[in-house]
C-alpha cells in the first residue's frame, strides 16, 4: 500500500507540473531578470491564494488556466497588481525612487544589478540630483565621502580629487567617453562646466580602473549617464549669492527639456540650460567702480554659461543606435583692481579705464553609440566621439563710465581637437566563463600660443580583455589585461584582478588590484609660457608614471521587514612612482617646469551606511585618508603620512499627502596637514588648513503631476574662507592665510513644470 501511495503521489506531481507554466519578471528599462521577487497568485473566482518567489533568472511558475490575479513585490521595485491573461510570458517592473539595487553599466560586461557587479559602484539617481538643487557636477559631489572639491576663486575653476589622489587620476566620463578639456582628456576637468540638465544618473567607481578606461584612472571613474527617455519640462531657479540678489545680482538658471517618441523605435531629445552667476562682491564695489582705491571688481568673478544637447535614438529588438550633439560656452570676467583715471590735460575731465581679463571657453561634441546583439549570446557596444574645445584668454581695455570695451590688448587662443572611439564585444564564452574584448583609440591635437612650436599632437591605441569566471556559486573572479601603443612612449602591460565573493549572512567581499600607467599629457610635455613675469615650461624628457592600487570592500546587506539597506567598509592603498608635478627648477629668476618626483602614496579606510524605512532614507559615513609626505625623505623624524577625516550624513523624509520631500545634506571635512620647508630658516614646519562643516537643506513639493516647487538653503553654516597656515609665499606675494572655499550661505527657489 505504501508503494502504491508513493506511485500515486508521483503521478499527481507529474500531472500538476504539466498544468504549470513559467512567467519571467524583468526590469522595465534594462530587461534584466529580477530574482527574489515575491508573487501572490489569486484566482478571481475563489479566495484561495498561492505564493511564489522568482528564481535567479526571474521566473516563477503559474497555473495553466487563466485568467488570474497577481501581486508582485520587490524591495527595489514598485509593487504591481494586475490580471494575467492568456499568452503573457513576461512582466516588467518599474524601479523605486532611491532604490537599493540599482542597475549599473560602468565597468560592466552588460547592464546588471549593482549587487552582482565585481566593482564597487556608487550610484546617484536623478531624484538625488534634483533633491540637492544641483546645477553642475560640483553641486552633486560636494557632500560625497572620499571625494574632495578644490575650488579656485582666482580662475573660477573647481577640481576634484578621490581617495587622496588629485584630478589627474580621476577619469570623468559622459556615457563612457572621456569629457574633453584643454587640461586633459577626461582629467583635470573644471566640474562647474558640467551641467546636470541632461544627466539621468551618475555612477562612481572607486579604485584602479586602468584596464577598462586607460591611463589616468587610478583613483577611479565618474561616469555621467545622459537621459534617453522623452521629457517635456521647463524650470526656473533663482539663488542669492550670500546676501546679494537682484536683476544684476545673484544666480539665475533657466532650463528646458523637450522630447518625443515616434512609435517604439525613434526617440528625439533636446535640452538647453543657461546659468548666469553674477559674481560675489563682498567688500568690493563691482565693475562700475571708477575710483583707484583697490575696491573695483569682485571677490568671486561673474560667470555666464550656456549648454545645449540634442539626440536622436533608434531602437529595435537587438539593436540600438544613438547620435548626440552637445554644445557649451562659458564667459568668465576678471575685473582689474587698478583704475587708470585718463585725465584730459586741458579740461581736467577724466574718462577712467581698466585692463580687464576675460576667459572664454567653447566646446562642441558629437557622439555616436551603437549597441546590439550578434546571435543569441554576443553583445557589442561601440561609442565614438569627436570633440572640439576652444579656450581664449584676453585682456581688454574697458571704459568704466560707459562700459565700452575699446580694444583687445592681447589674446591667447588654445584649440583642442580630440577623437575617441571605444568598443567592446561581450559574452564570448561558456556558462561560467564570459570574455570581453575591447579597443580604445584616442587622438589629441592642440594649437595655441602656450604650446611649444604652436601645435602638438599625440595618439594612443589600446586593446583590452577581461574574463569573468564564476568559479563557484558565490565566487566571481575577473582578471584583465590592457596593451597600449603611445606616440612618444613604449608602454608596459597593464593588468588588474577583481574578485567578488558572497559570504554567508548576505556579506559581499570585493577585492580589486591593478596597475596604473600614466603618460604625460600635451600640457606637461609642451606647455610654454614665458614673459616678463612668468617662466613655466613643459618637459619633453618626462618619464611616464607607474603605479599600483589595491582596495578591499566588505558590504553587508540589511533586510529587516520593511527596513532595507547596507553597510560598506572600504580600505585602500595607492602607490605612484615618478609622479609628474610642476616644480621650481631655478630660484632667481624664478622658473617652473614639469618634473618627475620619486613617489607618491595615499591610503585610508572608510565606513558608509545606507538605510531606508518606509518614508525615511538615511546615508551616513566616515573616512580617514592619508597622503604621503615627501619631505620625510629629507627629514626622517617627520610623519610618513598626513591624515584627514571626513564625515557625511544625508537624510530625507517623504510625506505622502501632500507630496512633500525634505532632504538634509551634511559633510564635515577635518583639518588638512602639510609639512612646509621654510626658505628663510631652512626648518620644516607643519601647516594646517582648518576643518569646516557644510550643511544644505531642501524642500520639494510636487503640487500635481505637472508642477513641482523646490526651495532650500545651501551652505547653511555660511562657510567662506577657511583659515590656513599651509600657504607658501610667491615671488611677488605673501603666503595666504586662508583658502577661498565659497561665497557663503545662499537661498534658492526652483519651479519646474512638466507638460
Amino acid at each position: 500500500m505504501r508503494l502504491i501511495a508513493l506511485m500515486l503521489c508521483a503521478c499527481w506531481t507529474q500531472v500538476t507540473a504539466q498544468h504549470l507554466e513559467k512567467i519571467q519578471i524583468l526590469d522595465a528599462e534594462y530587461q534584466l531578470p529580477i530574482p527574489g521577487a515575491t508573487v501572490e497568485i489569486r484566482k478571481p473566482s475563489t479566495a484561495e491564494k498561492d505564493f511564489a518567489v522568482t528564481d535567479e533568472n526571474g521566473f516563477f511558475s503559474t497555473p495553466l488556466d487563466r485568467p488570474f490575479n497577481i501581486t508582485i513585490r520587490h524591495v527595489a521595485y514598485q509593487p504591481l497588481k494586475r490580471k494575467i491573461s492568456a499568452g503573457e510570458v513576461s512582466i516588467n517592473l518599474m524601479p523605486l525612487t532611491g532604490q537599493l539595487s540599482e542597475v549599473v553599466v560602468t565597468g560592466q560586461f552588460e547592464p546588471q544589478s549593482i549587487d552582482r557587479s565585481v566593482h564597487t559602484v556608487k550610484a546617484i539617481s536623478r531624484e538625488r540630483i534634483e533633491a540637492q538643487g544641483a546645477i553642475d557636477l560640483a553641486d552633486v559631489l560636494s557632500n560625497n565621502l572620499n571625494i574632495t572639491l578644490t575650488p579656485n576663486k582666482a580662475n573660477g575653476r573647481t577640481g576634484v580629487s578621490m581617495l587622496g589622489l588629485d584630478g589627474q587620476y580621476v577619469k570623468i566620463l559622459v556615457d563612457g567617453i572621456p569629457f574633453p578639456s584643454i587640461d586633459g582628456n577626461g582629467n583635470n576637468v573644471d566640474i562647474t562646466q558640467i551641467n546636470m540638465n541632461s544627466i539621468e544618473r551618475i555612477e562612481i567607481v572607486e579604485g584602479p580602473m586602468a584596464v577598462n578606461y586607460g591611463a589616468n584612472a587610478m583613483a577611479g571613474v565618474i561616469n555621467l549617464i545622459t537621459k534617453n527617455k522623452p521629457t517635456n519640462s521647463i524650470s526656473l531657479q533663482e539663488e542669492t549669492v550670500r546676501s546679494e540678489y537682484g536683476l544684476n545680482r545673484g544666480r539665475h538658471i533657466q532650463s528646458v527639456s523637450l522630447g518625443h517618441a515616434f512609435g517604439e523605435k525613434v526617440t528625439v531629445l533636446a535640452d538647453f540650460q543657461r546659468n548666469d552667476f553674477q559674481g560675489f562682491q563682498s567688500t568690493f564695489m563691482g565693475e562700475d567702480h571708477a575710483e583707484n582705491d583697490g575696491l573695483r571688481g569682485y571677490d568671486w568673478h561673474p560667470k555666464l554659461q550656456h549648454g545645449a544637447n540634442a539626440s536622436i535614438g533608434y531602437r529595435t529588438d537587438g539593436f540600438r543606435a544613438r547620435y548626440r550633439f552637445s554644445y557649451f560656452d562659458q564667459k568668465l570676467d576678471i575685473f582689474n583692481r587698478v583704475v587708470h583715471p585718463d585725465e584730459h590735460p586741458s579740461s581736467g575731465v577724466t574718462n577712467p579705464f581698466s585692463l580687464d581679463d576675460r576667459s572664454e571657453t567653447t566646446r562642441l561634441a558629437h557622439t555616436l553609440t551603437l549597441q546590439g546583439r550578434i546571435g543569441k549570446q554576443l553583445t557589442y557596444n561601440v561609442v565614438s566621439s569627436y570633440n572640439g574645445v576652444e579656450a581664449e584668454q584676453m585682456t581688454l581695455r574697458k571704459r568704466i563710465l560707459t562700459g565700452v570695451e575699446e580694444e583687445v590688448i592681447n589674446s591667447d587662443i588654445s584649440l583642442l581637437k580630440s577623437v575617441t572611439s571605444r568598443g567592446t564585444l561581450n559574452n564570448l564564452g561558456w556558462k561560467r566563463f564570459q570574455l570581453e574584448l575591447g579597443y580604445e583609440y584616442t587622438y589629441e591635437k592642440i594649437d595655441g600660443a602656450t604650446i611649444e612650436e604652436g601645435t602638438q599632437d599625440l595618439d594612443n591605441l589600446a586593446g583590452f580583455a577581461s574574463v569573468e569566471w564564476e568559479a563557484a556559486k558565490d565566487l566571481i573572479i575577473r582578471p584583465g589585461l590592457r596593451v597600449m601603443h603611445n606616440t612618444f612612449y613604449p608602454t608596459p602591460l597593464i593588468y588588474s584582478m577583481n574578485v567578488k565573493y558572497k559570504m554567508p549572512f548576505d556579506l559581499d567581499v570585493r577585492l580589486a588590484f591593478g596597475r596604473s600607467y600614466r603618460t604625460p599629457n600635451i600640457t606637461e610635455l609642451f606647455f610654454f609660457f614665458v614673459d616678463a613675469n612668468h617662466n613655466v615650461t613643459g618637459n619633453p624628457d618626462l618619464s611616464p608614471e607607474d603605479g599600483h592600487g589595491i582596495s578591499l570592500d566588505l558590504k553587508k546587506n540589511i533586510r529587516l521587514g520593511s527596513l532595507v539597506g547596507f553597510s560598506t567598509l572600504k580600505a585602500f592603498r595607492n602607490d605612484i612612482q615618478d609622479q609628474i608635478t610642476l616644480g621650481v627648477v631655478n630660484q632667481n629668476p624664478l622658473q617652473f617646469r614639469y618634473i618627475n618626483i620619486e613617489e607618491f602614496k595615499s591610503q585610508g579606510v572608510s565606513f558608509s551606511n545606507r538605510l531606508e524605512w518606509q518614508n525615511i532614507s538615511l546615508t551616513a559615513g566616515v573616512s580617514y585618508i592619508g597622503r604621503y609626505n615627501r619631505l620625510v625623505r629629507e627629514e626622517s623624524s617627520l610623519e610618513d603620512f598626513l591624515y584627514s577625516t571626513e564625515v557625511n550624513i544625508n537624510a530625507s523624509y517623504a510625506f505622502r499627502k501632500p507630496d512633500i520631500h525634505l532632504a538634509l545634506f551634511y559633510k564635515h571635512t577635518g583639518p588638512v596637514f602639510q609639512y612646509i620647508l621654510d626658505q628663510e630658516t631652512g626648518d620644516f614646519r607643519r601647516g594646517t588648513t582648518n576643518s569646516f562643516n557644510w550643511l544644505d537643506f531642501t524642500t520639494t513639493w510636487n503640487a500635481n503631476d505637472h508642477l513641482s516647487l523646490q526651495g532650500g538653503v545651501k551652505n547653511i553654516l555660511d562657510i567662506r574662507d577657511v583659515p590656513t597656515t599651509s600657504g607658501v609665499a610667491g615671488a611677488h606675494s605673501e603666503a595666504p592665510n586662508s583658502v577661498g572655499l565659497t561665497y557663503g550661505r545662499s537661498f534658492f527657489l526652483r519651479a519646474s513644470y512638466t507638460f
